[in-house]
């Protein structure tokens, strides 16, 4: 059965068709066809910033997963779709937890003084690519894999590195990185793609303010990801305006998704839809 995992940060999530693109003004924009929501399969797993829940990916069999006494958010489904990662401010900082699909067994498996989060899992469930803290006195974020048990703790780079996510063929990660002097509403993030064993560092954007929270394609030839670079364009209020965007794996051929909110994306395991966080009409 299929699984998808966002944060649902708002009231509505979009679904966007991924197909062929057009042009809107000066800004590459994708147009699609509607969606029969109705007719979604599988499940999706997300969060209203304080608990886990999961549900059928056409909204209905709503189930929430966790009832902790504070924040968990951030769940990525296991690739076997019996396990869920998620993050969890129930013990004073950030750390990952792991649970059973349905809520159960749920344990600390990060177990660090300093925040971690971004849990990743790559393509065969024997990892746990994630972001911290540890060793920095919360001053700087890394990359990390471990095992699903917490054990085998591994660093990957010394790059400022969150939000890691693993190409289906389980030999890339690509993940959004702080660059120096980045700093108030908007901090300037770009996206980058590195190796599964640390090596092989390459920046895929090269625009102001947040590009990140990047999402591999399942065919690992496009990568789904936010961007706040149209944000003087389209928002007057406090704080990054952000649109869903699609890029080629080698960061080619950049094109806006979405022409009103979206963030933190994932795509169905067919590849033909992407499903994001949207504000309400």
């Amino acid at each position: 059965m299929p699984w998808l995992a966002l944060t649902w940060k708002v009231l509505v999530i979009a679904v966007v068709l991924v197909v062929a693109c057009g042009q809107s003004g000066t800004v590459p924009y994708a147009h699609g066809s509607g969606i029969d929501i109705a007719s979604l399969p599988g499940r999706i797993t997300f969060s209203d910033e304080m608990y886990v829940y999961a549900a059928n990916a056409n909204g209905s069999g709503l189930q929430r997963l966790t009832n902790g006494p504070a924040r968990d958010f951030d769940p990525a489904w296991s690739p076997d779709g019996k396990r869920i990662a998620f993050r969890s401010q129930r013990d004073g900082s950030s750390q990952i937890y792991v649970m059973n699909a349905d809520g159960t067994g749920q344990e600390n498996i990060s177990r660090s003084r300093e925040d971690n989060w971004g849990p990743a899992w790559s393509p065969d469930g024997v990892w746990i690519a994630f972001n911290s803290a540890r060793g920095t006195e919360n001053t700087a974020m890394h990359g990390y894999v471990m095992r699903p048990d917490g054990s085998d703790v591994r660093k990957l780079s010394d790059i400022w590195l969150e939000y890691p996510s693993w190409s289906p063929d389980g030999k890339r990660i690509a993940f959004m990185s702080m660059q120096p002097g980045a700093a108030g509403f908007n901090p300037d993030y770009e996206i980058y793609v590195i190796n599964a064993g640390g090596s092989g560092q390459k920046r895929l954007t090269h625009s102001p303010g947040e590009d990140g929270w990047p999402a591999w394609s399942p065919d690992g030839k496009k990568i789904a990801f936010t961007s706040a670079r149209d944000d003087r364009g389209h928002s007057s209020d406090v704080g990054p305006f952000f649109d869903v965007y699609v890029m080629n794996a080698d960061g080619s051929n950049q094109i806006r998704l979405t022409q009103g909110f979206g963030q933190f994306s994932t795509w169905s395991p067919d590849g033909a839809t992407s499903c994001s966080p949207a504000a309400m009409a």
